[in-house]
């Protein structure tokens, strides 16, 4: 069997969204990482944060309602990134969604200060940062 090696162009859509619910669609896991990030790369409120791959936006969309000024979402998938901008609009957040491949995103090399590629696997709730 062959696999295609654009498997990941289609596989991003509605369906993404229920199947990988326990994890991309948990508020909760998504503060936790998000404290996890803030914490490990000591970001400041006005940095150019880039989340590439970031699909709907969960991550960037967490950092910009915690007041982080500047927070730029690229992802290939259409539907993901029009999600994110539906929920970003209706939270009253600037955070920007491209749609764009990863890898040649268009995007200066010098724009963003920090960049984060998070995955979509849960960690345990005891796992998060160390204060």
């Amino acid at each position: 069997m062959k696999i295609n090696p654009d498997w990941w162009k289609t596989l991003f859509d509605e369906t993404y969204l229920i199947t990988d619910a326990r994890s991309v669609c948990d508020d909760e896991l998504t503060s936790r990482e998000a404290d996890m990030v803030e914490l490990r790369l000591e970001l400041q409120k006005s940095w150019p944060i880039l989340d590439l791959c970031g699909g709907h936006g969960r991550h960037a969309l967490e950092l910009s309602s915690r007041g982080f000024e500047d927070v730029t979402v690229v992802d290939y998938s259409g539907f993901l990134i029009d999600r994110g901008r539906e929920t970003a609009q209706s939270m009253g957040l600037d955070t920007k969604f491209i749609r764009k491949d990863a890898r040649e995103t268009g995007l200066s090399s010098g724009a963003f200060r920090a960049a984060i590629v998070m995955a979509n696997r849960s960690f345990p709730k005891n796992s998060g940062p160390k204060e």
